[in-house]
C-alpha cells in the first residue's frame, strides 16, 4: 500500500486524532460552471460538484485565516459518473501567500468512485506534516484526456488540538464539540 494514499468509503472518521478544517477556508477556483460552484465542493453531498470552464490546469486555491498543520486532504471522485471529468493526476503546491506557492506532491487517482486520502508532508524525509496558510491543489490531467473536472467532494485535516485554534492562551475545552 502507498503511504501517501488510499482509498477509502468515507473521509477518515478518527476525530479523537483528526478534525475536518475546511470550513475555517475560503475557496476559489480557476474557472466554474454557473451551476456547479465551488461551494459544492465543501456542502458534503456526493450528488453535487464542482465542474471547472477551461483550459488545464484547473486549480482549487484553499487560504486559512491563519497557519494550520495539515496531515491530509480527501478528495471525493467518482469514474463511473464523470467519466472523463475525473481527475487522474493533481498536483498540491503550499505556501503563506497565493504568490509564494512551493510543489509539494503530485498523486495520481485511482479508477473508482469515492473518498480518496491523500496524506500531506512538508518533508516527506522526516514526515513533518504540512504547515501553511494557502494550500493548491492542481488538476493536472483528467481521464480519457478530459478537458473540464468534477470534484464531488474536499476536506482537509488537521491535528486535533485541545487549544483554541484561534486562541493559544484560551484554556482547553472539555467536549469535543467545543475541541472543533
Amino acid at each position: 500500500m502507498d503511504l501517501c494514499h488510499l482509498w477509502i468509503s468515507e473521509p477518515a472518521d478518527d476525530r479523537a486524532q483528526h478534525r475536518d478544517v475546511s470550513t475555517l477556508a475560503s475557496i476559489s477556483v480557476s474557472s466554474y460552471k454557473e451551476e456547479h460552484p465551488p461551494q459544492h465542493l465543501t456542502d458534503g453531498n456526493p450528488d453535487t460538484y464542482w465542474q471547472s470552464d477551461g483550459p488545464q490546469p484547473h486549480y482549487v486555491n484553499v487560504e486559512f485565516p491563519q497557519r494550520m498543520t495539515l496531515t491530509k486532504v480527501s478528495i471525493y471522485v467518482d469514474l463511473g459518473k464523470d467519466e472523463s471529468y475525473t481527475p487522474r493526476e493533481i498536483n498540491v503546491k503550499a505556501g503563506n501567500s497565493l504568490y509564494d506557492l512551493q510543489d509539494l506532491q503530485r498523486f495520481d487517482i485511482g479508477e473508482g468512485t469515492g473518498w480518496q486520502e491523500f496524506v500531506l508532508f512538508e518533508d516527506e524525509e522526516t514526515m513533518k506534516p504540512l504547515s501553511a496558510f494557502v494550500v493548491q491543489i492542481s488538476v493536472l490531467e483528467n481521464f480519457q484526456h478530459g478537458k473540464d473536472t468534477h470534484i464531488r467532494g474536499l476536506k482537509f485535516w488537521a491535528p486535533c488540538s485541545n487549544a483554541d485554534p484561534f486562541n493559544p492562551k484560551m484554556p482547553s475545552f472539555s467536549t469535543l464539540e467545543f475541541q472543533m
